[in-house]
């Protein structure tokens, strides 16, 4: 895992191994994790700019299996998938990266506390795109960068936050992901300025959206058992039920989910039902009409609306694609 450094770290060398991109202070990949030969088709980097902050992308195609246990020490990691999924756990916990189909770009923030198993499988045939960005807590306090203490809780240790890149986001993602290594100087000045550029748009989205205020404990154990809720098929409950189920009352509900998600309450949770009829369409798993059942409409057509509205397309293009 490339959160944690190699006993064996190597300075002042640059070459490729099994794919993947060796530049000074690199070895995120301890050697027993570094993928073996043949296993991608493509192009596998990992390198440290700076002590406590670095990239990681992974632009191939398996064409092998692999498989790696590791531990990730805590810090922080900025995750985006521009194409495919990935099959990893922490702590035992699936962590549920990837992007499918037509949903749009995610940012995916996640912040641990104490080190955690990791576990990372792939199988042949497997594609995936994704630019993982490493912050340490020394590197995020030594530039004056907060990290948000909300979000999901997995395991009392995993926080998690997500939210849809824009633009000028997915426009670094991309110069990111093509990035073919890191030999000549200037190359890598501008793969880490880009990578710069990333994390700073991503606190700046988190500083605007209110993140900065840190959710107790308590609080993120109601969010989750409230957000639980919303992903339950069926006829949407009401604001109040939300709130029995959290162990709050109305008002708390309506700032919990201001303050953790920067939206009101009802639209973030019928968004979190309508990604779930989403990508029950995407699997082919069930009818449009199913799919409005699922998400709590009672008109097939309101549900199309509601879904063109948060996906851009309709709930019968997605089932088809």
């Amino acid at each position: 895992m490339f959160c944690k450094k190699s006993l064996e770290m190597q300075h002042a060398r640059r070459a490729t191994v099994n794919g993947v991109e060796v530049a000074d202070k690199l070895e995120w990949f301890r050697r027993v994790d570094r993928p073996a030969a043949q296993v991608f088709d493509g192009l596998v980097t990992a390198v440290e700019f700076q002590d406590g902050f670095g990239l990681h992308t992974l632009n191939a195609k398996a064409i092998g299996e692999f498989e790696t246990q590791t531990e990730r020490v805590p810090c922080a990691v900025l995750h985006c998938f521009l194409e495919g999924s990935t099959q990893a756990w922490l702590s035992g916990q699936p962590m549920e990266l990837g992007r499918t189909g037509i949903l749009p770009v995610k940012m995916v923030l996640t912040s641990t506390e104490e080190p955690l198993s990791f576990v990372r499988r792939s199988v042949p045939g497997e594609y995936v795109r994704k630019v993982s960005v490493q912050l340490s807590k020394s590197w995020l306090d030594s530039n004056g960068l907060k990290l948000p203490n909300t979000g999901y809780l997995m395991n009392g240790v995993l926080q998690r936050l997500e939210w849809t890149a824009g633009l000028q986001d997915i426009g670094l993602l991309e110069k990111l992901a093509g990035s073919r290594g890191f030999g000549r100087p200037f190359e890598r000045l501008k793969t880490e300025a880009a990578a710069l550029e990333l994390v700073a748009s991503a606190f700046e989205h988190l500083a605007d959206q209110g993140f900065e205020a840190a959710l107790t404990q308590r609080e993120m154990a109601q969010l989750l058992r409230i957000e639980e809720l919303a992903r339950e098929p069926g006829p949407m409950p009401d604001l109040a039920a939300f709130a029995q189920v959290g162990g709050v009352s109305l008002s708390t509900l309506r700032r919990l989910i201001r303050k953790a998600r920067g939206c009101a309450p009802l639209a973030h949770l019928r968004r979190l039902r309508l990604e779930v009829a989403h990508d029950a369409l995407c699997d082919g798993r069930i009818t449009v009409a199913q799919a409005a059942d699922m998400a709590g409409f009672s008109s097939p057509e309101n549900f199309a609306t509601a879904f063109r509205r948060a996906f851009a397309l309709s709930p019968s293009e997605v089932r088809k694609s």
